[in-house]
This record gives structure tokens, C-alpha cells and sequence, in this order.
């Protein structure tokens, strides 16, 4: 029965979940103090830690179980005994008895809104579950950018990395693109459910049939990436070198601005200071270099 597989399926992802988060905990710990650069608009913005960044995963995850937890509570009722969706007449079925016979929490009272929730249930989980997808499919875009040849702050052993069929350097991080693509087509399965059951009627329509697909398929991928995830994070090897030359001048100029306030300035008048001299030494810098190369050209 669809709705029993829905609760187990929910109380394992949930389970993975956990566990997921807390493996981004503690790689987390072992790198608190690890200095890396915190990215806005894919530019460096501010120093951060290697620490902060793989914790703010753990958290989104925790939240995840949260909705992942109420889709259970939701689901968590028997509909056994509500035939078409108006009960059946004249036959005294214990309900109560299937209920608890079949762990469920609760008993469906109304029998139409046992019908009514076929795929309204599965688009429920289905939302649930997108959190997590939604988190796994960041940290792979983010992975991309931070395995990159020209920034290298992480790798993975080779066991997690292809070749090319032509170009014999390379060792290409595409787990972390089909991850990213993953995500999307969760998305478009939990669309599809959504999209059918939207604008039925209250009682049974055969269009139900069809989110079966859809649902079972969303599922198994949420399945698959959680157990990928769980070999991922505990592989992941942080190259504190190549963070540290990384940790540039320009990381440090909106700590100037908080000092002069922390001194009195008004914030706008101390932006506007620090960023002046920022772009003044900026441009010095460019100069000198510029000059330097041109009189190395003459000799």
C-alpha cells in the first residue's frame, strides 16, 4: 500500500538526513579555525571559515527534517475501510482495529477525504523532501567552483572523479553536476504531482493513477543523493595552503569600514572613505606594475 510506503520511506530519508547533517557537523569542527573566502554574487566578499561554510549545511538540513517530520505527522493515517470515499453501507468494519494493526497513527475519519488525499499525500512528501534536494544540489554548485583548478581549496580522492575519453589530465568533478541537474528534475517530478492533482474534483479520478510515477522516482532520487552525500562529506579534503593564499587584500576592506564606526564615523561616510583608498591603491598598484613590466620589456 502506497501510504505504508510513504512512512517508511519518510522515516528513512529522515534518518539519512540526520545523519547527513551531522557528517557536515563534524567535518565542519575538524576545520573551525580553517580561514576561507566567503563568496557574494560568485566574487569574494569577506573572510568566513571553512567551518562556517560546511555549518550553515548542517543547519539547512536540520531544518529540512523538520518538514520532513510533519509530512510523517500529515501522512500518518489509515484509510482502510473508505472504499470509493463514501464508506461502506450495512458491514460494521473495525477500522480502528487496521489502524493499529498497521502502525498507523491515526485513523482517516472521512471516508471522501481518503480519496481526496491520493496524490494530494504524494505531492506533500514530495515537497518535503525538495529541502534536502535543494541543500545537496548547493553544496554540489558550490563544490564545482571550490574544486577548480584555479581555486583547488578541495578535493576528493580519485574514486570520485572521471576521466575524459580525449583529454588524458583531466579528473573532472561531474558527480557535482549531476547532482546540480538532479535537483532539477526532483523539481519537475514534484511539479508533475503537484500539476495533476491540481484542479480534480474531491472524489477519484483516474488522472491519480499517474503520480505514481512521478512520486516513486522522486523518492528513489532523494534516496540515491542522501547515500551519495554520505560517502562525499567525510572524503572531502580541505587544502589549507591553497586557502590561505586566497585570503586577499580585498577581503579585509569591509572590516575597515566596522572600524570606523566602532569609532564614531557614520557608516555611509566610512564606506565611501575605505572605498576610495581601496580603488586609489587599487589603481597605484596597477601603475607600478604596469610600469615594471614595460621596463623589463626593454632589456
Amino acid at each position: 500500500m502506497l501510504r505504508l510506503y510513504m512512512k517508511d520511506k519518510l522515516s528513512e530519508l529522515t534518518s539519512g538526513v540526520q545523519q547527513l547533517a551531522s557528517l557536515f557537523e563534524n567535518k565542519g569542527t575538524e576545520a573551525s579555525d580553517v580561514l576561507m573566502p566567503g563568496y557574494t554574487h560568485m566574487q569574494k566578499a569577506m573572510p568566513t571559515t571553512v567551518g562556517l561554510w560546511l555549518g550553515s549545511f548542517a543547519c539547512a538540513l536540520r531544518d529540512a527534517t523538520i518538514a520532513m517530520e510533519a509530512a510523517t505527522r500529515q501522512i500518518d493515517q489509515n484509510p482502510l475501510g473508505s472504499a470509493a470515499g463514501f464508506g461502506i453501507s450495512h458491514l460494521q468494519l473495525n477500522r480502528q482495529m487496521t489502524t493499529e494493526a498497521l502502525g498507523f497513527e491515526r485513523l482517516q475519519a472521512n471516508s471522501l477525504y481518503c480519496g481526496f488525499s491520493r496524490g494530494y499525500f504524494e505531492n506533500i512528501v514530495l515537497q518535503a523532501l525538495s529541502q534536502c534536494m535543494i541543500v545537496m544540489s548547493r553544496f554540489a554548485v558550490d563544490m564545482m567552483m571550490f574544486t577548480q583548478q584555479e581555486t583547488a581549496f578541495f578535493s576528493l580522492p580519485d574514486e570520485f572523479v572521471t576521466g575524459s575519453s580525449i583529454m588524458p589530465q583531466k579528473k573532472n568533478y561531474d558527480l557535482f553536476e549531476i547532482m546540480r541537474a538532479n535537483g532539477r528534475v526532483y523539481g519537475s517530478l514534484q511539479q508533475q504531482v503537484q500539476q495533476i492533482v491540481t484542479g480534480l474534483g474531491s472524489g477519484y479520478h483516474r488522472d491519480l493513477q499517474v503520480t505514481k510515477k512521478a512520486f516513486i522516482e522522486g523518492v528513489s532520487l532523494c534516496s540515491q543523493s542522501i547515500e551519495l552525500m554520505h560517502q562525499i562529506v567525510p572524503a572531502l579534503r580541505i587544502h589549507q595552503e591553497r586557502l590561505r593564499s586566497a585570503m586577499t587584500r580585498e577581503l579585509y576592506v569591509t572590516d575597515e569600514v566596522y572600524k570606523h564606526v566602532a569609532n564614531g564615523m557614520a557608516f555611509r561616510e566610512a564606506y565611501q572613505k575605505v572605498k576610495a583608498e581601496f580603488f586609489a591603491h587599487t589603481t597605484a598598484n596597477a601603475k607600478a606594475s604596469a610600469s615594471d613590466n614595460g621596463a623589463a620589456a626593454t632589456h
